[in-house]
């Protein structure tokens, strides 16, 4: 499990993210630190913060180890500097260097090669929008201007007295604001709060106080929302039948990630919202058409199943603050971005109502692609066909940071790019032999 905790400085996020990972029997990993790290390596080699050339250069040669014995300890190319990384002087340079892209790219490596098969705590500026999106719970720490200077002169004074005896906390607190500035500002990285992580203002709050609340959100996290008796039955009995009659397979359930989400996936059959409900971990819900409610029987059932009825010409804002709403009860939405059913083999252009939903809400999208369903029961088909072979494959998640400042009408046709070119991937890779992964 990946817990991200993000904030600006002096919020408390190292103090924060230590205790929560003593609490929890969790990894600790400060990025900070590892940037720190890179910053005196740069400074030892007497490279200008300007040259990123240089400094990309230097990223050969870095080797960055942590030891933990009684204490953690940091080193550089083998050099104990776990207390000179917080100097002023590498305060200075840090966000500089650690603005280029490269030095990035090498960071979020060792971050990722950290996180793998572990239980760890990280923090960070970046974590829960670009390190990890997928991250299990966000954190965003944040605390009053004054508050944050005073508790980092503390700090400076506590480490460094002889260097903060010049300082004052008008001074201190500048020198936060502008990095903090350059930070949000950055084109790579910036510091900004994920969509879908928790704030909390640490100005009135003790340390416990904000570790009783991050465990807290933890535990909710760790209790999956219960999935009711009768639409758990109706599930089991769908999913024995496409068992039985169709070899259904499931491929990528990894990628269903916890959370509110929009599952984007390509529409040929009426078959289609069965697949995917029965291939869901959880309880979905659907949009229909309204028409479908008013069918004896079959509108009950499906009311049940959580579709909720959406007119022909209804108008968008309607249609929207519905789906805001499930999402904001941290549901999932099935959506089929193609409209109606297509043809098997090629995606219709998808209608911007996905790329609106999912720009509007900050969601994220699982793209989804279904195989077999048009070979049992396409549209030009009366009756379904039985025995045959069906899969439903889920993608990587989708998220859209980087659109957040851009034109709506500009994000809405990205969304929608990314999304069908995310399809189309999957479509290849269960036609190249489904092998490893889903991308």
């Amino acid at each position: 499990m990946i817990i991200a905790i993000d904030g600006p400085a002096g919020v408390g996020k190292s103090t924060v993210a230590k205790e929560v990972a003593k609490k929890l029997h969790f990894l600790y990993f400060d990025t900070g630190a590892m940037y720190r790290c890179f910053a005196y390596h740069i400074l030892q080699k007497k490279i200008s913060i300007q040259n990123e050339e240089a400094i990309t250069a230097a990223l050969v040669d870095f080797d960055f180890q942590i030891h933990h014995n009684k204490e953690r300890r940091y080193l550089v190319n083998g050099v104990d500097v776990t207390e000179f990384i917080r100097s002023p002087e590498i305060t200075r340079v840090v966000s500089p260097i650690s603005s280029y892209k490269e030095v990035r790219k090498k960071m979020v490596t060792i971050q990722h090669r950290t996180g793998e098969n572990a239980d760890v705590v990280f923090e960070g500026r970046d974590m829960g929008t670009v390190v990890f999106p997928h991250a299990d719970l966000k954190i965003f720490l944040t605390a009053s201007s004054e508050i944050k200077a005073e508790r980092r002169y503390q700090e400076m004074m506590e480490k460094f007295p002889s260097q903060a005896a010049h300082l004052s906390k008008e001074e201190i607190l500048k020198e936060m604001e502008e990095r903090d500035a350059l930070d949000a500002s950055r084109p790579i990285s910036p510091l900004k709060k994920a969509v879908d992580s928790f704030l909390i203002d640490t100005t009135n709050f003790t340390v416990s106080e904000v570790v009783c609340e991050i465990l807290k959100l933890y535990k909710a996290k760790c209790t999956k929302k219960r999935v009711r008796v009768g639409y758990a039955i109706i599930i089991a009995l769908m999913k024995g039948l496409f068992f039985l009659l169709y070899r259904f397979t499931v491929y990528g359930r990894k990628h269903f990630i916890p959370g509110p989400a929009l599952i984007a996936a390509n529409h040929v059959s009426y078959l289609d919202p069965i697949a995917v409900a029965i291939a869901c971990p959880g309880e979905i819900h659907f949009l229909a058409k309204e028409g479908l409610f008013s069918v004896p029987v079959l509108g009950s059932l499906i009311r049940y199943l959580n579709s909720h009825p959406v007119s022909r010409g209804t108008h968008d804002a309607k249609i929207f603050r519905e789906a805001e709403k499930i999402l904001k009860q941290n549901n999932k939405i099935l959506l089929f971005p193609e409209g109606g059913r297509s043809n098997a083999q090629k995606l219709s252009p998808f209608l911007p109502g996905v790329g609106f939903l999912a720009q509007r809400t900050h969601c994220p999208i699982i793209p989804v692609y279904l195989h077999g369903t048009y070979e049992m029961w396409g549209k030009d088909k009366k009756c379904p066909k039985f025995f045959g072979k069906i899969a439903c494959i889920f993608g990587s998640p989708l998220y859209f940071y980087d659109l957040e400042d851009k034109d709506r009408k500009e994000a809405v046709e990205e969304i929608l790019k990314r999304t069908q070119q995310a399809i189309e991937k999957l479509k290849l890779w269960y036609e190249s032999g489904a092998t490893g992964s889903p991308p």
